[in-house]
Formats: C-alpha cells, sequence, structure tokens
C-alpha cells in the first residue's frame, strides 16, 4: 500500500457528510444534501418569483380575479409549501447523519427528491381539482386574497391546513432535531450501553465532553452551531405573516401597512437561506489526505475505564502509527 501522508494539524478537519477510502488514492463519495439545499433554493424562487407578479397589481391599483391572478396562487402556494418541505427534509437528512450516524445512500435520496417534489406538486393540484370539485359553491380555489392572490377566502381550512401548518410543523421539528444533533455533537447526550445520557458539566469543565466525543462530533460542532439558526430563523420570519393573516381571516381588522411588512418579512427567507448557506459553507473543512474514520456510534464505558475514551478507529493498520502520531502532536501543543 503506498504511504499516506497525515498532516497533525488538521485531525479535527474531517468533513462528516464525506466518506473517504484509501486504494492508493483518495475517494469521495457525497451524502446528497446539496441536492436538498437545491430543492430548497428553488422553492424560494417560487416565492419570489410569486411576489415579483405583485408588480402587476400595483400597476393596475387593484386586484383582478384572472388566470394570471389563479398562477400567482399556485406559485405563491408551491414555494411556501415547498420551503417547508424542503427545511424539514434537511433537519431529517442531517439528524440521520449526525444522531442516528445513518449513511446515505443514493435510492434514498432519489426517494426523497420523488415523494417531496411530489407531496409539494399533489397539494398544489388537489385544491383547484378535488378539493374545489367537491365545494358546494365551486369557488374558485385560487384567486383574490387580500392584497394578493393565493387561496380564496372560501377556503379557510385549506389555508390553514395545506399551508401554514406545514410551516409550524417544519420549523418547531426543524428546532427540535436540530437542538438533539447540538446536544450530540457537544457531548451532553451520550449513549451508554445502548441507551441514552444527558450530561451537563461547569463551563471550566467543558473537556469533560470533549473527550465523549467521537471524530465526527468533533469535527462537525462549530457547523451544527451555525445550522441551528436556520429553524430559529425560519420561524422568525413565519410567525409575523402567519398571525396577521390568520387574524385576518378570523375576521379581526388588521392594518394593511401591518400585512404588507410582514409579508416583506416572510419574502426575506430566500435570501437568510442563502446567507445561512454561505455561511455554514465556510466552516466545512478541507479534507485531502485524511485516512478514513468509523466514528463510534456508543461508548462502552467499561473498556474506556481500563483503556481511555477512543474517539475514533482506523480501518487500516498502516495508518495506525500515523494517527496515534497526529494526536500525539494535538496532546503535546495542548
Amino acid at each position: 500500500m503506498p504511504a499516506i501522508e497525515i498532516n497533525p494539524t488538521r485531525l479535527e478537519s474531517v468533513h462528516p457528510y464525506d466518506i473517504y477510502e484509501f486504494n492508493g488514492v483518495l475517494g469521495y463519495k457525497g451524502t446528497h444534501i446539496l441536492g436538498y439545499f437545491v430543492s430548497l433554493l428553488i422553492s424560494n424562487v417560487f416565492q419570489s418569483s410569486g411576489t415579483v407578479m405583485n408588480a402587476r397589481w400595483l400597476s393596475l391599483n387593484s386586484v383582478y380575479q384572472t388566470d394570471f391572478c389563479a398562477v400567482q396562487g399556485s406559485i405563491k402556494q408551491a414555494g411556501n409549501v415547498g420551503n417547508a418541505v424542503w427545511s424539514l427534509s434537511i433537519s431529517i437528512h442531517l439528524f440521520n447523519i449526525l444522531f442516528l450516524r445513518w449513511t446515505s445512500n443514493r435510492a434514498a435520496f432519489v426517494a426523497v427528491l420523488t415523494l417531496g417534489w411530489g407531496l409539494v406538486i399533489g397539494i398544489v393540484i388537489i385544491g383547484p381539482t378535488a378539493i374545489r370539485t367537491s365545494h358546494p359553491t365551486h369557488y374558485p380555489y385560487f384567486g383574490i386574497s387580500g392584497s394578493w392572490c393565493w387561496i380564496t377566502s372560501a377556503y379557510p381550512r385549506e389555508q390553514r391546513f395545506l399551508e401554514y401548518v406545514f410551516e409550524y410543523i417544519s420549523a418547531g421539528t426543524s428546532f427540535i432535531l436540530y437542538t438533539a444533533i447540538l446536544l450530540r455533537v457537544r457531548g451532553n447526550l451520550i449513549f451508554v450501553s445502548g441507551k441514552p445520557r444527558l450530561r451537563f458539566v461547569p463551563r471550566g469543565q467543558s473537556w469533560k465532553l470533549s473527550i465523549l466525543r467521537d471524530y465526527i462530533d468533533s469535527s462537525m460542532l462549530r457547523v451544527v452551531h451555525q445550522m441551528v439558526w436556520h429553524p430559529i430563523a425560519y420561524g422568525m420570519l413565519i410567525v409575523p405573516i402567519g398571525l396577521a393573516r390568520l387574524s385576518e381571516f378570523s375576521g379581526a381588522h388588521v392594518p394593511e401597512w401591518a400585512v404588507l411588512s410582514t409579508a416583506v418579512i416572510f419574502n426575506l427567507t430566500g435570501l437568510v437561506n442563502v446567507l445561512l448557506l454561505l455561511a455554514t459553507g465556510r466552516l466545512f473543512p478541507d479534507t485531502k489526505s485524511l485516512p478514513k474514520f468509523k466514528p463510534r456510534k456508543t461508548i462502552d464505558f467499561s473498556i474506556s475505564a481500563r483503556n481511555g475514551i477512543t474517539p475514533f478507529t482506523l480501518s487500516q493498520w498502516s495508518d495506525v502509527w500515523g494517527a496515534i502520531y497526529a494526536v500525539c502532536q494535538l496532546f503535546g501543543r495542548s
């Protein structure tokens, strides 16, 4: 086997979304998270397109029930539901990788893409077809809704359950999943003999958490700290417009300026997603020349008490000595 150079100064720089194999050369296999981000950004494009279409109503100084109005309503719903679906999909994907330590494969990726976009398209299509057909008045499903076009007031349940519920479930579930991931990679949540255990220590004793982290935990701590802001930001952006619109639907008087300002805030989701993606991307470490590490999913304290906690294992014996040298260099600098 050819000699492999290990850079001891980059031992904490493995990218957990990648799997590296040594067969004389370095190989790369992604976990398809970029595909989910692209789907999220496509949904943001739909959102923005629906908002840009408001320029027509501004030029006419009124909103009219036309085919253009129906198209705007369908585009806005597709963007809003898609944003919720793909935000949640990214959260679940990272939870599977970083918390459950499942591997990603192409079949699962294609299945999620198919189901996700199928759900978005299905929700948009079912309204003006099946739901409108069964409605007593057959009133247009997509049409005038306040200052723009969306699901009309004749379908109040659909307004709530076919959009706002998706958004709130996505934001709430994502926050819970990211919190669990953060506890895991920080070392607060560990598994002892297959059972989860929470562990909190004083600030000055954070090293006790560090030794409980496996290799993926240590390398992804900064990334997860950044990603946890995604559901928080998403929730902060959807809550104002959700409250304003639901109050409006219930008959309460909502000033026009409040509706428009909350709509502007809500349409910042695309910009926020891009900024968070760029900020998180800068935290992804460079992983060239690293050997293949297999993270430990659980910690056996009966073994660790005798031999110490091993944060990672190596699949090649010839790489072990290089890793030992790298670890010694790290401890020598600390």
